[in-house]
């Protein structure tokens, strides 16, 4: 199980290093840091070595991005074996200390220590063998993982997702306004959003206004009937990203007494089932139709039955009713 982490040292070039730990820090799930005794500083009248101040910096920027169980920061001994000054703030932090003449300790503190980062780290966060290619995420982790993608989503990303969702979910749902303001970033990141409505034509008008807004937006939307969608039996509620790195799938479980409330979703890692699931997308999309304002749809125009019978009139009288002069004629 691998996963993506980032070992940082000083650097004499301050800014350029700046820039690319903000850049590292979107795209990877933990961070080691590196401390050296570089500086020599004056302390309560003692002289004693101290990491440059700019690693403290670049700690404070990693916590702020992955958290503080995702970060580590190793203080490396000096040539006489002696520690560098550790500021208290630290103290309670993933701190590991280094001493070069005990390789196995070393190894030993490093380990525990990336041993609790795969605990305390959700699987979204690692490049999953075949034979573990499946999870059953809860409301909160779904929606994690999917805004964790989202935030990293560019140019190379294409999200196809499919929504059986109420127009209430998406209006007062907080999970999925945040999840709809994830989705407007990663446009503005260049990714391509894709999202099919499952609708009838009688349902569009409930749901003009969330279509309108997300055009308006830059997605691509289209809409298809139930019982159009129903024929492909291998598609439901479901997010699929694909980009230059990998394939994921989420498809939602929702509740049985209400199948528009999420009750959690399956995380698929598996590339050919991705693939299936894509190439399902891709056939549903291509029959399914561009929304338009359902003010300006045409409507039937039903004539009145009478109009449509044809007239006939007979000679003579065929019923007679009553002893008096009623009759009735065809």
């Amino acid at each position: 199980m691998g996963h993506a982490m980032a070992s940082v040292r000083p650097s004499t070039d301050s800014a350029k290093m700046n820039r690319q730990i903000i850049n590292i820090s979107q795209k990877i799930h933990g961070a080691i840091i590196i401390s050296t005794p570089d500086d020599k500083v004056w302390y309560r009248g003692s002289e004693s070595l101290a990491p440059r101040d700019n690693i403290l910096f670049e700690m404070g920027l990693f916590i702020k991005a992955l958290g503080t169980k995702h970060v580590a920061l190793i203080f490396c001994n000096d040539a006489e074996g002696k520690s560098p000054k550790m500021p208290t703030d630290i103290h309670g932090l993933n701190v590991i200390f280094f001493d070069k003449d005990k390789s196995v300790s070393n190894e030993s503190h490093l380990e525990k220590w990336i041993h609790k980062f795969k605990q305390f780290s959700h699987p979204m966060y690692f490049h999953l063998t075949d034979a573990v290619s499946e999870f059953v995420l809860n409301t909160t982790q779904y929606y994690d993982s999917i805004l964790a993608k989202l935030s990293m989503a560019d140019s190379s990303t294409t999200v196809r997702a499919i929504s059986l969702v109420s127009p209430d979910v998406w209006t007062n749902d907080p999970h999925q306004k945040r999840f709809y303001e994830y989705n407007v970033s990663a446009k503005k990141n260049g990714a391509t959003i894709q999202r099919l409505f499952i609708a009838s034509d009688e349902q569009i008008s409930d749901h003009w206004t969330i279509i309108q807004q997300q055009l308006k937006d830059g997605f691509e939307i289209k809409t298809i009937h139930p019982r159009i969608f129903s024929e492909h039996t291998n598609l439901d509620d479901s997010i699929t990203f694909a980009d230059s790195k990998e394939m994921r799938c989420y498809k939602t479980i929702q509740f049985y007494d209400n199948p528009y409330k999420l009750k959690g979703a399956r995380l698929i890692l598996n590339d050919n089932t991705c693939k299936e699931q894509i190439k399902s997308f891709d056939t549903v999309w291509k029959v399914a139709k561009i929304p338009s304002d359902p003010k300006f749809q045409a409507k039937k125009n039903h004539q009145p039955p009478g109009l449509k019978m044809k007239a006939l009139i007979l000679p003579q009288e065929v019923v007679t009713c009553g002893k008096g002069n009623s009759k009735i004629f065809l």
